[in-house]
């Protein structure tokens, strides 16, 4: 089982840096234009397009849904404590909406946050549980030598913290507020800001779940479930 784990948490990031790596390239090819992450969404990889005319990044980023789902579901066959089961509940929702969110149009706006939502809920849960799947060892064995589990504990729970500051930044309210440029004949526009709140909030969602899976891997792999 240990190789097989190994082996679909190495492919998740394998195959998640396949979709941005051949999405950014193909956003190039198709508007001259360097995709930003800071201020641009996910969404915008297939932005007037349709899903073959980035056929190899979604591909990709299907792939990683698709593995991401299998890992879970062989983590909570290890055991059948409530902390993994939820676990292995919140990682399978954050990775189906892993490949719905740069799907999705913001113009279904309603949608897209609560897309949003789910996914950065079950993101911080996977990450949560982890932590306390964690403290539930560190309480069980605490006479054991070397017992790692307390120190992943707290590691895993300043994780959680870091990324749950994240959503919360007050500048998340006024995520749609443009910047007003003013031309030398007194003429404006508006433009997006260097950087966009839910834009990089999106893509650092996508940087805390691949995180949560190197945390389930560490947590298995130091004999924890």
């Amino acid at each position: 089982m240990k190789p097989i784990i190994i082996l679909l948490a190495c492919l998740i990031f394998i195959f998640f840096t396949g979709f941005v790596v051949l999405s950014f390239i193909n956003y190039k090819k198709r508007f001259n234009v360097k995709y930003n992450p800071l201020n641009m969404f996910p969404y915008e990889l297939n932005f007037e397009a349709s899903f073959k005319d980035n056929f190899l990044g979604n591909l990709f980023l299907f792939f990683t849904s698709l593995i991401s789902i299998t890992f879970y579901v062989l983590i909570v066959k290890l055991s059948s404590g409530g902390f993994i089961i939820i676990l292995a509940v919140a990682g399978i929702l954050s990775s189906v909406l892993l490949a719905v969110v740069p799907l999705l149009h913001l113009k279904y706006l309603k949608t897209h946050i609560a897309v949003d939502i789910f996914f950065f809920i079950g993101v911080l849960i996977s990450i949560i549980s982890n932590a306390l799947i964690c403290l539930n060892y560190y309480q069980t064995w605490l006479d054991s030598n070397n017992n790692p589990s307390f120190v992943l504990m707290i590691v895993y729970f300043v994780f959680g913290a870091i990324f749950l500051l994240i959503l919360f930044n007050p500048k998340m309210s006024i995520w749609a507020k443009l910047e007003q440029v003013t031309n030398s004949d007194g003429t404006s526009y508006y433009k997006r800001p260097r950087f966009f709140p839910l834009a990089y909030t999106e893509w650092l969602g996508y940087v805390f779940y691949l995180l949560s899976i190197a945390i389930t891997l560490t947590t298995y792999l130091v004999g924890i479930y």
